[in-house]
């Protein structure tokens, strides 16, 4: 086998392994390896934007609310919280971890906000391996 055959075949391979790692966004993935326990189930299938997600990398950022038009931004202040996801790979997430579980009320109240005029979230993920998501609060 020539170098360029060994190559390509290795080429593939890696491309495979990056697929199966990462889940193409497939629906089965977004059910098998966010589980209802992970931080990011709940917005694969309610945010009102999701973006793409990468092959091999993302970092994405989108909103978590569906009416924009009537939003307040000035003098609003902001809290952040972050989850991190780790997946072991050939799983099909049943040896995947998430540790600081986050959602917009816990991040409201750390951060000293009573009434949320809105939230949004970003996602930071490579492939499929080590995800981050960290949902941001603002309102008064």
């Amino acid at each position: 086998m020539g170098k360029v055959a060994r190559f390509f075949t290795f080429l593939v391979a890696l491309t495979g392994i990056a697929c199966l790692s990462s889940g193409c966004g497939s629906a089965f993935t977004s059910r098998a390896v966010y589980g209802g326990s992970s931080p990011f189930a709940q917005f694969q299938e309610h945010a009102p934007v999701v973006p793409p997600p990468g092959f091999l990398f993302q970092e994405t950022k989108a909103p978590l609310v569906y009416n924009v038009n009537e939003t307040q931004v000035a003098g609003l202040r902001s809290a952040s919280g972050q989850a991190r996801f780790l997946n072991v790979p050939f799983t099909y997430g049943l040896l995947s971890f998430t540790w600081q579980p986050v959602d917009v009320k816990t991040i409201a109240e750390d951060g000293g906000i009573s009434e949320v005029s809105y939230a949004d979230y970003s996602v930071f993920n490579v492939l499929g391996v080590y995800r981050e998501m960290t949902i941001n609060v603002y309102g008064r």
